[in-house]
């Protein structure tokens, strides 16, 4: 499932509407963090910060904590392609898909210490391969819509593991903002995900199988996972396979954002 949310001035501002029921918040102490730039530097040229700059960091106010985190997808190489993220590990170790209502957060949006490579500089970059027939210019459109997609994914068990099927939830949510156009550079939105617009699937060995939230009611929720993301979920390796090479320049969408007040609201 995609959603389409626009950034505007003022605060606080509900696209889906949830009712009043039990609601959990999730605690510093469950968060954890990869950061591939930081462990593979010289893997990770052309990044707009240093390496260690895409660690989160964590802002404690007198009424919430704020995560803070500058998310990186990766265009060409799908080795590392999630290059940093957030991973939730919940506390509750009975909960399950069919306990799961909604979940919510509010996010800001740092515009500045973004950035999005646009169509058209992919293209120069790209444009000696494309000339050769290597690369397909739709491809480039169909990876970049020139908004900043994060990526939402519940998982069940053994989801480091692709031998075992695992149980996933995932949802995009697609950023519509111009990251240029507006006189505010930070902006916030209070953001509530139904847990029924989530497409739902099993996985192995990088297969996914489509099923129905009915099928996976009882399947535990071990956590959750955010990440940055291209518009299909793809990479250009994706499209290459073998006739991929690594001489590819390598863009990277960064995405500098925050999250506070983040919980899962179960149902009845």
């Amino acid at each position: 499932m995609v959603r389409v949310i626009t950034f505007f001035a003022l605060i606080g501002m509900f696209f889906t509407g949830v009712n009043a029921s039990e609601v959990v918040k999730i605690q510093s102490q469950q968060i954890q963090h990869w950061n591939h730039p930081a462990t593979s530097p010289e893997q990770f040229k052309g990044l707009k910060s240093q390496a260690t700059a895409y660690a989160p960091f964590i802002e404690n106010t007198a009424t919430t904590e704020k995560i803070h985190i500058t998310l990186i997808k990766k265009l060409a190489n799908w080795h590392q392609q999630h290059s940093n993220g957030l991973k939730i590990v919940f506390s509750q170790p009975e909960l399950t898909f069919g306990q799961i209502k909604a979940f919510s957060f509010r996010l800001s949006l740092d515009k500045q210490a973004s950035f999005i490579p646009s169509l058209a500089q992919v293209k120069k970059g790209y444009s000696k391969y494309i000339d050769a027939g290597l690369i397909d210019e739709q491809w480039l459109k169909a990876l970049l819509s020139e908004h900043g997609v994060i990526n939402i994914k519940f998982f069940g068990a053994h989801h480091e593991d692709q031998n075992i099927a695992t149980v996933l939830a995932n949802y995009q949510l697609v950023i519509k903002s111009s990251m240029v156009s507006s006189a505010k550079l930070k902006q916030e939105k209070t953001i509530d995900i139904l847990l029924s617009d989530f497409d739902f699937y099993r996985q192995k060995n990088w297969q996914e199988q489509p099923i129905s939230r009915d099928e996976i009611k009882s399947v535990k929720v071990m956590g959750l996972l955010i990440t940055a993301e291209t518009s299909n979920e793809k990479t250009l390796r994706s499209y290459l396979l073998d006739n991929y090479i690594e001489e590819l320049p390598e863009y990277y969408t960064e995405l500098a954002i925050s999250f506070a007040d983040v919980t899962l609201e179960l149902a009845d």
